[in-house]
């Protein structure tokens, strides 16, 4: 299923997942927020559009400047993040032919 261009055919594939908004980490007991999927919806609020908005308030906030990461590449480097508390996503870059884009994922779980 492609979920950024997933139309409702894709998502109905996947069974329904129900989590907290705001949940606490496994570990270290921090607050966490679950927003990052566009096709998320919220419980308990006046209106489907209540829930949108507040989704859409919290995505902004999380992903304001003081918050937000960026990465400029140099060989060697090696990037390691905690994938329950973080937003990622790449951007397209310019690449004639001559560069090699080289990426290995890993996790633990505990």
């Amino acid at each position: 299923a492609d979920f950024a261009k997933g139309d409702e055919a894709d998502l109905a594939a996947f069974p329904d997942a129900t989590h907290p908004v705001l949940d606490n980490h496994l570990l270290d007991d921090g607050p966490l927020l679950y927003v990052g999927s566009p096709h998320m919806r919220v419980v308990g609020l006046e209106t489907p559009e209540a829930g949108k908005a507040l989704l859409t308030m919290l995505l902004m906030h999380a992903t304001s400047p003081s918050f937000t990461y960026f990465h400029s590449w140099d060989s060697g480097d090696v990037l390691i993040w905690d994938n329950t508390q973080t937003l990622h996503h790449s951007f397209p870059y310019n690449n004639d032919g001559t560069a090699k884009r080289e990426l290995y994922r890993t996790q633990a779980r505990l």
